[in-house]
């Protein structure tokens, strides 16, 4: 365990900390209101546009796990920090100087590896800050990913009528990442070598075993609405990603240095949260793409939209993402007396209170808003509390790489499905005409949003029946005393 940090430094990282992590938000949130533009400039069909947008997650899956391991073994929390950021910074700059389709890509790609930030920021305050305070930076730095996307909504809305505007977009990605590698290089403390540590051979089946299920679904996902649900493509997807897994898991267990150590990845606590984080991440996605779609339509008989631009419909999500920022350091406190198990129960029932209004009240713009922000204020609730489930609940030299999985389970799985069949109950229910969706559409994805939260709160319901108002260990207990006395790991 490192020494902590003086007061005075751990503020300072944690407003560098938060630079960064808004300055990926924002980059990482902007292109899908500016992909026409793309999709004009390098020729792109649907289908490539499509890969243009998940390649950083896909490259993010395969190489987070492992870079995250390299760090939780080495104790090169700085040093994985700096690569994660240069390469945002450097695939920014590529993708804007690019002119054809596989060097977009790989601009996009080597921005995916920077998604790796998260994990080794979350790493390096919970082994530096004090209690108090990390249950303040935490919190705060896992809403600045939700403000961030915000953010980069409303400068994509301003970009969306400039010919060149997705040039500026990757011009803006590649320099607040490089700002913030100074100030990580010269701010932030070096993480020192752990002692006696070795590089261990690299558990290449581990990650490819990984991403292989993640890439099949989210893939798969994606494309479901041009492909259908019963198309040989989707279903064999399905079945790659669903029959790879388990085989992964066996692999994994059986290797001497696994990628991920499954004890701490199906340990009780991790297992519940990584199952809620699937489906309040499609609440969460969903509330996005759903309430700026509707905002966006037109005011027509069946559908009702309220006709609004793009930009229009950036701002009135914004405050609901703002909001979880003073909701962060709040949570955290607040968890430390009544527990996370609380929280992880109220913020998604609250997050369904919000798509109730919506279903009730989608006719007028004060009551879309007014959903908006109940469904962020559940968000709120839940957010800052997942943070600190995934460093209080299991052994800090596990942090890295547990913590480097969960955006990909609530982004990748829950965000993609909720995108996917977003687009496939619109398609399924139109108006006369077919080109524009039914009300009754929005309406049957916002009560299927409202389920998957309450699924998630059930998860919550399952945490809080287990440890109550506590935990599973209290901080700065030996680290992974649950699985040291052999409790259960299994839920």
């Amino acid at each position: 365990m490192t020494t902590p940090y003086s007061a005075r430094r751990m503020h300072t990282v944690l407003v560098v900390f938060v630079y960064v992590t808004l300055g990926y938000a924002v980059g990482t949130n902007m292109l899908v209101p500016l992909l026409p533009r793309v999709q004009q400039e390098y020729g792109l069909d649907e289908v490539q546009a499509v890969w243009v947008t998940i390649s950083t997650l896909l490259t993010g899956a395969l190489f987070i796990p492992s870079l995250c391991r390299l760090a939780d073994i080495k104790g090169w929390r700085k040093q994985i920090l700096l690569v994660s950021v240069a390469c945002v910074a450097v695939g920014g700059a590529v993708a804007a100087l690019s002119d054809n389709l596989p060097t977009l890509l790989l601009g996009r790609g080597l921005q995916g590896v920077g998604a790796a930030a998260t994990p080794m920021t979350s790493a390096i305050v919970n082994e530096n800050f004090t209690p108090a305070l990390r249950r303040i930076g935490l919190p705060v730095k896992a809403a600045s990913l939700f403000a961030g996307a915000g953010a980069g909504g409303i400068m994509a809305a301003l970009l969306v009528d400039e010919p060149s505007g997705f040039r500026i977009l990757f011009w803006t990605s590649a320099a607040i990442p490089a700002l913030g590698f100074l100030l990580i290089a010269s701010l932030v403390p070096a993480t020192p070598t752990l002692p006696d540590s070795r590089i261990r051979a690299v558990d290449l089946p581990g990650a490819i075993g990984f991403v292989v299920p993640v890439a099949a679904l989210v893939v798969g996902f994606s494309y479901a609405s041009r492909w259908g649900w019963t198309s040989p493509a989707f279903l064999g997807l399905m079945v790659v990603g669903v029959l790879v897994f388990p085989v992964w898991v066996a692999v994994e267990r059986r290797t001497r240095d696994p990628l991920v150590d499954l004890k701490v990845f199906f340990s009780r606590p991790i297992t519940i949260a990584n199952i809620s984080s699937v489906f309040v991440g499609f609440a969460i996605f969903g509330s996005m793409v759903s309430t700026s779609t509707y905002i966006q339509l037109p005011p027509v008989p069946g559908l009702g939209g309220l006709g609004k631009s793009g930009l229009a419909a950036a701002l009135l999500i914004l405050p609901a993402e703002l909001l979880m920022l003073g909701f962060g350091p709040v949570v955290g406190r607040l968890s430390a007396r009544w527990g996370k198990g609380l929280f992880l129960v109220a913020g998604p029932a609250v997050q369904a209170v919000g798509y109730l209004v919506l279903i009730a009240r989608h006719g007028s713009l004060a009551a879309v808003v007014t959903a908006i922000v109940v469904i962020g204020v559940g968000t709120g609730l839940i957010g800052p509390v997942w943070a600190l489930t995934y460093v209080e609940d299991i052994p800090p030299e596990h942090v890295g790489r547990v913590y480097g999985i969960a955006p990909i389970l609530s982004q990748g799985v829950g965000g993609s499905l909720a995108g996917a069949l977003f687009g496939a109950i619109l398609v399924a229910n139109r108006l006369p005409g077919g080109k524009l969706p039914s009300e009754g559409a929005f309406i049957g994805f916002w009560w299927l949003a409202a389920g998957c939260a309450l699924v998630a709160g059930l998860c919550g319901a399952a945490y809080l029946k287990n440890y109550g108002t506590g935990g599973p260990r209290t901080r700065r207990e030996a680290p992974g005393a649950e699985l040291q006395r052999g409790a259960p790991t299994a839920v």
